[in-house]
């Protein structure tokens, strides 16, 4: 079951994932090194990247970066 979770006058659906450990562990060091501050930035940041490359999302260029920066 999917919930819906309120955070800041935004609506964000929180899905469940599975993950092997060793790409967890990857993650986890990208956040102990500043580069996403939680898990779940870093994981919103390649579900954007995934949708970027699929044509998915529809962005200008010169705002590529600062979306795939946005947390």
């Amino acid at each position: 079951m999917y919930m819906l979770k309120q955070k800041a006058d935004k609506k964000r659906l929180l899905i469940p994932v599975s993950i092997p450990h060793a790409l967890a562990a990857e993650i986890d060091g990208l956040v102990s090194v500043g580069k996403f501050g939680s898990r779940s930035e870093a994981i919103r940041f390649g579900v954007r990247l995934l949708c970027m490359l699929e044509g998915k999302l529809k962005i200008k260029e010169q705002d590529m970066y600062a979306e795939l920066m946005r947390g």
